[in-house]
């Protein structure tokens, strides 16, 4: 993984300050939402879930830590793959719907560092269109204004 850059933080910060005030004449900021884990962890517990699931426009989405989905309907099944880096296990999930693509945003570790990404998988396909990385860990829930992402993290 990457070490993550002081400036891009600093910028990210930024841009979620920006992010606390909707634009005149634009629709009210989207919040993601947080993918379930599986198994679901106790509150207060420390576990590292083996998958997330998440329901999106009737589609049933289930992504395993090491990045390999799966969007089930009608009994229909179409597999993706998130592509993670070497030992990089998936810790967090927020998804949301844009322009009938699903973007999700993803906390990743290892075994000693952390990081993210954000990932547009086009419909219905599930082909990733665009994949960014984040340089920061602990990634917190995004915020969508419009066209424009706004994402926090630490480091």
């Amino acid at each position: 993984m990457r070490r993550p850059s002081a400036l891009v933080f600093v910028m990210l910060l930024a841009a979620c300050a920006v992010a606390q005030q909707p634009t005149p004449g634009r629709k009210s900021p989207h919040l993601f939402e947080r993918a379930g884990q599986v198994p679901e962890a106790p509150p207060g517990a420390r576990a590292e879930p083996e998958a997330f699931e998440f329901e999106l426009s009737g589609y049933h989405y289930r992504v395993a830590r090491h990045g390999a989905g799966r969007r089930t309907k009608d009994g229909a099944v179409r597999l993706f793959n998130l592509q993670l880096e070497g030992t990089d296990w998936i810790e967090r999930v927020y998804f949301s719907e844009y322009d009938d693509n699903v973007v999700v945003v993803c906390g990743v570790r290892d075994a000693e560092t952390g990081a993210g990404f954000v990932a547009r998988l086009e419909q219905p396909s599930m082909r990733a269109r665009w994949k960014a990385e984040l340089p920061a860990f602990n990634v917190g829930q995004p915020l969508r204004d419009g066209p424009h992402l706004y994402l926090t993290g630490m480091g």
